[in-house]
């Protein structure tokens, strides 16, 4: 595949994806992430842990400017209480995808200004989210055209999205 194409994007989906050679590929819970190898992928916890946190690209909090992704994903972990309106992203900037497993859930959260963009598509129960839509094509087919039919849609996301399946 061309390494330029798709560059710096992702795929989420709960489906094995073999096109995508030479993608960082981890498996979170139930879910596959696909990165293109120059975008930046954190991981925090496993799944044995309450919650666990995979950033696509990076954040930064003016707060706390000296720590890096790990170090936000470990506090944002720490102070994970199961009530995401309670929890605190809304001071972080950057340019990234945050995606939340927490006790069977999946939390998909944007940067606030959308700068990493984000779509997804519910496909027989199951969330596929990526970066752009060309890519969800690679796990799911996407009909284009009139709405309308049983074959899912994409449509692009707000700059704060969740998504709980």
């Amino acid at each position: 595949m061309n390494p330029l194409l798709f560059r710096r994007q992702f795929l989420l989906t709960p489906r094995t994806v073999d096109s995508l050679d030479g993608w960082t590929q981890i498996s979170v819970r139930s879910h596959n992430v696909y990165a293109h190898p120059e975008l930046p992928v954190t991981v925090h916890g496993d799944e044995s842990s309450a919650v666990q946190l995979v950033l696509l690209g990076y954040a930064l909090d003016p707060e706390h400017p000296e720590d890096d992704d790990a170090r936000l994903l470990e506090r944002l972990a720490n102070s994970w209480d199961g009530d995401v309106s309670r929890w605190e992203l809304t001071g972080f900037t950057g340019r990234f995808v945050l995606a939340v497993f927490a006790e069977g859930d999946l939390l998909l959260v944007a940067d606030p200004c959308g700068l990493r963009t984000l779509e997804y598509v519910w496909e027989d129960g199951l969330l596929h989210a990526a970066s752009q839509a060309l890519l969800l094509e690679r796990a799911v087919a996407i009909e284009r055209g009139s709405a309308g039919g049983s074959t899912p849609r994409c449509w692009p996301t707000p700059a704060t999205t969740s998504c709980w399946t």
